[in-house]
């Protein structure tokens, strides 16, 4: 799949499997959307991506309806919502992030 210039929305992006597919889709030409709880390491990821690469830092906790709400309608407004997704945090809260995306048009 060639992934230049899309947008990619990584859960679980402050660390770990999320973070290095934050590179690797950087690497790529893609333009990730970093979501995690922990928005001091989602800069610092964002931060690693490289010069020429810009990584959105979206906080939230996926385990909180309300918060996947907001964030959803934000990340909606800001870049629309034709976008691949990848859940890479714990299971149980991917679920529902899964399901509000699924939700928009």
């Amino acid at each position: 799949m060639k992934i230049q210039g899309k947008l990619v929305l990584i859960t679980g992006a402050s660390s770990g499997i999320g973070a290095a597919l934050a590179r690797a889709v950087a690497a790529a030409g893609a333009r990730p959307l970093l979501l995690a709880r922990r928005e001091a390491e989602l800069r610092q990821v964002a931060a690693s991506l490289g010069p020429s690469a810009e990584g959105l830092v979206y906080p939230v906790d996926l385990s909180d309806a309300k918060a996947v709400d907001d964030v959803t309608a934000r990340i909606t407004r800001e870049v629309g919502h034709q976008m691949l997704s990848s859940t890479t945090q714990g299971q149980g809260a991917g679920s529902l992030w899964m399901r509000q995306l699924r939700k928009r048009p």
